[in-house]
């Protein structure tokens, strides 16, 4: 009886027993099987492990130095995603599984060393355009990402021109979508922008940096600058004035372009027999007045902001005039000075002709004989008076300033060594009440040539000489103050190729730029722009062909523009 009650107590017991006992937990024997050791990987790759046992496993997990990564799995198939693209590029980490059991203990695989090698795999960057105007905004552009992987694009915008700080302005999906408009509201200052395309594994390339000045290059086929040509600015629109024809002189042409470089109209003025253009001014009444030849006259034309003609008159003096300068006074007459010459091309003299609004000549103003016979600028002053600048037309190696009261009469003048040899193109009214003279010197007959700037003041006398710009044969054919109290001229160098050259207050050279092509090209004319760029008129002529093409370009406050055969940097 007692054995009876015994046995079934003992097995009770047993099974008591074995139940509260923890059971044996074993090591799965993890081992990464895929990639090998010391292999170079990129963007988001695949670990592969084998497990010998799964019993007892919460968790399997992937460590990268020391840390988890991702989202652990328990069953299969046995394999751990792993992006690299957060990791820098060209580093070692050390790979492991990590097994978390039931009981919470925790066994690892064998490590493996692995070296993140993203060259290859970036996606290729894109190009960031030069801005587009579009009314009051402007338009980012971007060539398309051809990725396969494509995931977005992502546009940055900075106040600094290493993108420091930069903030993200937008991002597309779409890799259709190649621009951007900039609205007035965010068009504040100078901004550059980058573009940034992003693949499917996160890895980034960015396209170069852009900034937010206008640049463009205009380029019209026709128009003959080297015969003749001048720019004026008249309220948003440039007026650009030549040749109507390559190498021969005939009707003066007019362009008038916006500041975006969009051609508005082009005009031609027909005359009969031999001329060419001169020079251009705007007036204080909104109007147009040009200058040039005929056969033996000044030709002077006054038309209105779109080109329509007011009226045409020809003046003469002697046998063949050539005007080369226009101002118009205080009162609102208009002075055209320039130089006229007898019939047996012996004897030239200076000629400044004074006429009314309506175009009648109220005085003929000509110089004495052999006493600078060549007037290339003149300037109207408060007075009612004028400023004029002469030279020698058979070796220009001074210039001659004077002073004009309104009737002609010389007040003062002064003469200036130009260097032996040289030519004076240009002459402006400076922000402190004096003038500058800009033109070029050689030394006559010496191996270098250079632009040749002449500061003077209010009273003629001499504040500074400065020559920039060395070159072999090269013209400052006109000049302009900046903002910043310096200067912008425009020209040619070494015969063939258009030239740019900013200088400090005192003339000394902070930059130049050459625009070079395989023709005959110069710029004839500059205006500082609003974004402290510069617009530039200017013309292109290849050589052996007889075709001929006016340039109307703009570029940022270093001369950097866009311009087929143009350099951008």
């Amino acid at each position: 009886m007692y054995t009876k009650i015994v046995q079934p107590i003992c097995f009770i017991l047993i099974l008591l027993i074995f139940r509260c006992t923890d059971p044996v937990i074993s090591n799965p024997d993890v081992e990464i099987t895929d990639p090998q050791s010391m292999l170079s990987v990129s963007e988001i790759i695949e670990i592969e492990f084998t497990v010998r046992s799964t019993e007892h496993v919460e968790m399997h997990e992937l460590i990268v130095d020391g840390k988890a990564v991702g989202e652990g799995i328990v069953e299969e198939p046995f394999l751990l995603r792993w992006n690299t693209t957060t990791y820098e590029n060209k580093t070692i980490h050390i790979i492991h599984i990590r097994s978390e059991m039931s009981d919470g203990s925790v066994f690892n695989s064998n490590p493996i060393n692995l070296r993140i090698d993203h060259e290859g795999s970036y996606p290729v960057a894109v190009e960031l355009k030069p801005i587009q105007p579009d009314e009051n905004s402007y338009i980012l552009g971007w060539t398309k990402s051809n990725e396969p992987d494509f995931n977005r694009y992502e546009l940055y915008e900075s106040s600094n021109e290493d993108m420091e700080n930069a903030t993200l302005l937008s991002q597309s999906f779409d890799a259709q979508d190649t621009s951007y408009l900039v609205s007035n509201t965010q068009m504040d200052g100078t901004r550059f922008y980058c573009i940034s395309v992003v693949d499917q594994a996160g890895l980034n390339s960015k396209s170069n940096i852009m900034d937010n000045y206008l640049r463009f290059g205009t380029v019209i086929e026709g128009g003959a600058a080297n015969w003749g040509g001048d720019m004026a600015k008249l309220g948003e629109n440039f007026y650009l004035l030549t040749n109507a024809h390559y190498n021969q002189h005939a009707e003066y042409e007019m362009y008038i372009i916006d500041k975006y470089g969009q051609l508005l109209s082009q005009i031609i003025y027909p005359q009969t027999g031999v001329g060419y253009p001169s020079t251009l001014i705007p007036t204080e009444e909104g109007n147009l007045l040009l200058a040039g030849t005929t056969q033996s006259d000044f030709r002077v034309l006054l038309v209105n902001s779109i080109g329509q003609l007011y009226w045409e008159n020809t003046y003469s003096s002697w046998c063949s005039e050539t005007p080369y300068a226009l101002a118009q006074t205080s009162d609102g007459r208009f002075l055209i000075t320039g130089t006229t010459r007898t019939c047996d091309v012996i004897t030239y003299r200076r000629l400044t002709i004074k006429i009314d609004a309506s175009g009648n000549r109220l005085e003929t103003i000509i110089g004495e004989p052999s006493e600078y016979e060549v007037a290339r600028g003149i300037l109207a002053t408060d007075d009612g008076g004028w400023i004029i600048m002469a030279e020698e037309s058979n070796r220009p190696d001074e210039v001659w300033i004077a002073k004009m009261d309104s009737s002609g009469e010389i007040e003062w003048s002064e003469e200036y060594d130009y260097h032996n040899y040289g030519y004076a193109h240009s002459l402006i009214a400076t922000d402190d009440g004096g003038y500058m003279i800009a033109g070029s010197q050689d030394g006559y007959n010496q191996e270098t040539y250079g632009a040749h700037l002449l500061k003077l003041n209010s009273e003629g006398g001499v504040d500074w000489v400065s020559t920039v710009g060395e070159c072999v044969n090269c013209e400052a054919l006109d000049i302009k103050q900046t903002e910043d109290g310096g200067y912008v001229l425009c020209g040619y160098k070494d015969n063939n190729d258009a030239w740019l050259l900013r200088t400090d207050s005192q003339g000394e050279l902070l930059w130049e730029r050459v625009y070079r092509g395989n023709q005959k090209e110069a710029f004839v004319s500059v205006e500082v722009a609003e974004d402290s760029g510069y617009y530039l008129h200017g013309y292109s002529a290849p050589f052996f062909t007889g075709r001929q093409f006016t340039w109307f370009v703009k570029t940022d406050p270093l001369g950097k523009t866009v311009l087929n055969h143009f350099p951008t940097d």
